[in-house]
């Protein structure tokens, strides 16, 4: 049984048997063809098995992945690992317009490790979007989870919660100095760019919005010591991407004093992000998409007030006339 189609484009091959012949000396009797820039014309299946069956055989038993030729009733094939080339390849003796040849690479340094994972990232990306990740905690995510979990609570139409802290009994350095000096160098370099009005009229909108408060008697000198007291740095940059640049306040909580920072006393906590493939796959299962933004949204989550002490910062409307204000973030930074 035999079927013929059409637009088959399979990849051309050539072969030059005097060079195999010098490379793989045991070959020498076999009378393999030369061809160059052929394609494969037919395709045998197992119904026609008897065509492929070997009636002599030739190789390098020194060798396990040198090149084999065996004689069938079709011709001699050849076939193996080409050192050359480090291809896998076929060839057979008889007209350029019967046989068969393929081209395969082969990676001879490949271990069985690496071929599982070739094979497992192959499916992977079959099965992209089909089979949503299982999602494993390390032990510090589930650490973060389950703080989490117990400081959460709705206070009035937000949420609050506590910081992700690695130890729940760790001390911060005294980086009040430290704060000062940052407050200094930020209001010299508000004042070169004539952002004075901006910056004050930022800090003051954080405080209308509730996002920011005044540090109170209380909260300076409380009854009960504050386990924990920290000044974090704030600072101006730019948005390159907009024309023109625009202005935003940034607060630096990586800010080392004495090799020690508040983010490096935190937990990251796990990466909920879901893939770009499942958010696009979502706009294929309803006619209509709505895009929404939460305004401002890291300062829509509150802190709960005994870890707020640690997000204290300095302000004085850039007057270096007066000492500076502590003031205290009441929400995620």
């Amino acid at each position: 049984d035999m079927s013929a189609l059409s637009g088959v484009v399979l990849p051309q091959q050539e072969q030059d048997p005097q060079l195999l012949k010098r490379e793989f000396p045991y070959l020498r009797n076999a009378k393999i063809p030369a061809f160059t820039c052929q394609r494969p014309q037919i395709l045998l299946g197992l119904p026609h098995s008897k065509w492929m069956v070997s009636l002599e055989t030739i190789y390098d038993d020194r060798e396990e992945s040198a090149p084999i030729a065996e004689k069938t009733p079709l011709g001699w094939t050849v076939s193996g690992s080409h050192w050359s080339s480090r291809s896998i390849f076929h060839v057979c003796e008889g007209s350029q317009n019967e046989c068969l040849h393929s081209d395969i690479e082969d990676n001879e340094t490949m271990t069985l490790e690496e071929l599982h994972e070739t094979i497992r990232q192959f499916h992977s990306f079959e099965m992209m979007g089909i089979y949503g990740d299982k999602k494993y905690l390390s032990r510090d995510d589930a650490k973060a989870m389950q703080i989490m979990r117990h400081t959460m609570r709705q206070v009035g139409n937000r949420y609050e919660i506590g910081l992700y802290w690695k130890d729940k009994d760790c001390k911060l350095p005294d980086n009040y100095q430290t704060a000062l000096n940052r407050l200094k160098t930020t209001e010299k370099r508000l004042k070169k760019l004539n952002m004075v009005e901006w910056a004050n009229n930022h800090q003051m909108l954080l405080r209308e919005l509730g996002f920011v408060r005044k540090a109170t008697k209380d909260d300076l000198e409380p009854v009960v010591p504050h386990k924990r007291i920290n000044y974090v740095i704030g600072f101006v940059t730019f948005n390159k991407n907009k024309q023109p640049p625009k202005a935003r306040w940034v607060v630096d909580t990586a800010s080392k004093h004495n090799g020690i920072s508040l983010n490096s006393k935190l937990l990251k906590g796990p990466d909920n992000l879901i893939p770009l493939t499942q958010a696009l796959f979502h706009f294929r299962e309803r006619p209509i998409a709505i895009v929404g933004d939460v305004t401002k949204m890291y300062h829509q989550i509150l802190i709960k007030k005994e870890d707020q002490q640690v997000q204290r910062f300095l302000w004085r409307d850039c007057d270096d006339t007066r000492e500076p204000t502590i003031y205290i973030f009441q929400t995620m930074l």
